[in-house]
């Protein structure tokens, strides 16, 4: 190594500490990781409240979506009226805990419409938040991820993401996480609220939703 310019009457250099060993760092990283690791299986495992977040309670965002199919017919002007009870979902292909959950879902929102006159699920696809977005490349993944799965249900979109900025505001959010599912009662307002994949999600809009479809009766 070179020597260094240094004056006559400069100071010595200190000779160069030990660097510390990574042992330490590695250990906090491993710690932080359990940490993380055992938060997220907590989410798995133990089922969430979703009844108690800010929206219940509040009038339900306002619903304005597009057929995304030829064969999705367009949604009644209110969505939301007495006695039904609506299951508004916000999800995309791009996401994957959105396609975990989407069969189980789809397959139970069927069975509740079969059952049910007065429920109605509303499947929003949503495009992915970065790149070269279009109505075609959209209803080409949709569609495309349900020929794999083997489902076949009303689509709508929101092209100009009204619905989802209507929703973000409700649930007090500055922007909308995916998968997000509105349980939204005949009065209009916001009964329940789910985002984000839990393993008991599905299993809770279902045992919520045919408590108020009961209770309507």
């Amino acid at each position: 190594m070179p020597d260094s310019p240094l004056s006559p009457d400069a100071a010595p250099v200190p000779a160069a500490e030990t660097p510390p060993t990574n042992k330490g760092i590695s250990l906090f990283w491993w710690i932080s990781g359990l940490i993380i690791a055992v938060l997220f299986i907590a989410l798995l495992v133990v089922p969430r409240r979703p009844d108690a977040g800010p929206a219940v309670g509040k009038p339900a965002p306002r619903i304005s979506v597009t057929s995304l199919g030829e064969s999705t017919p367009p949604l009644d002007e209110p969505v939301v009226q007495p006695e039904r009870v609506v299951l508004l979902h916000f999800w995309g292909t791009w996401c994957g805990p959105c396609r975990q959950e989407y069969p189980e879902l789809v397959a139970m929102a069927q069975e509740l419409e079969a059952a049910h006159s007065g429920f109605q699920f509303v499947s929003v696809s949503c495009e992915p938040p970065v790149g070269d977005n279009t109505l075609e490349t959209l209803r080409e993944s949709t569609y495309g991820f349900y020929a794999k799965i083997g489902v076949d249900v009303p689509t709508y979109c929101d092209p100009r993401g009204y619905s989802r900025a209507a929703a973000a505001e409700v649930l007090e959010r500055p922007a909308m996480y995916y998968p997000t599912t509105i349980l939204i009662g005949g009065d209009g307002k916001v009964a329940a609220v789910w985002e984000g994949y839990s393993r008991h999600g599905v299993e809770q809009m279902r045992e919520t939703a045919e408590g108020m479809l009961g209770a309507a009766r």
